[in-house]
């Protein structure tokens, strides 16, 4: 009995928070996140003007084809490269595309930040500066084979992605998912109740 009380508590302490490697998203691919969690929330803001413009067109005036080829292919792209700008160059874009480190305890996630040439290896490098999310302040977090992705309750469209790849032997991205959402559970209880 008293192997099998310590082999429990240490295997709480070990669960009490997780790390990952020092890693960093590519701007393109917090851009595609951020475009695709807007295009799933907004997509007929893009498709209502090209859509009445191609029935009036198809009832007989030819100019609004026209008027529809132009916004298919020469309004809608900036548009969508506006939301990348509007979105992902947001302060929160720093948890993403820098250096750094995430450690998830019972306070949120823990960010070092490291230098963008020290990302080889955490020996010998300083980190430049610490910041933590409480987890009340992060909405959901969500999972597939390759990211976890951490939806911020700052802004419509922040996010932190934490690849898989990047995870340490302290867990896999279903470990991490139900850890944070357990806490997220957690802090959104004790907010409402205080």
């Amino acid at each position: 009995l008293h192997k099998a009380i310590r082999r429990q508590r240490q295997m709480c302490i070990r669960d009490s928070y997780m790390t990952s490697e020092i890693y960093k998203i590519s701007p393109s691919r917090l851009a595609a996140t951020i475009t695709r969690y807007w295009l799933a929330d907004y997509w007929w803001t893009l498709v209502i003007a090209p859509a009445i413009a191609l029935m009036v067109g198809a009832m007989g005036d030819t100019r609004f084809l026209l008027v529809a080829l132009i916004l298919i292919f020469l309004v809608i792209p900036p548009a969508v490269f506006f939301i990348y700008f509007y979105y992902g160059l947001s302060p929160a874009a720093r948890f993403s595309i820098l250096p750094h480190r995430i450690e998830a305890n019972d306070n949120g996630l823990t960010f070092t930040f490291y230098h963008p040439d020290d990302t080889e290896s955490e020996n010998g490098h300083t980190p430049t500066s610490t910041e933590t999310i409480v987890w009340h302040d992060i909405k959901s977090v969500a999972t597939d084979s390759e990211t976890l992705t951490f939806r911020l309750g700052n802004g419509s469209y922040s996010f932190i992605l934490l690849p898989a790849s990047a995870l340490s032997d302290t867990g896999d991205p279903v470990k991490w998912r139900s850890y944070a959402a357990r806490h997220i559970a957690d802090a959104a209880f004790s907010h409402r109740a205080g």
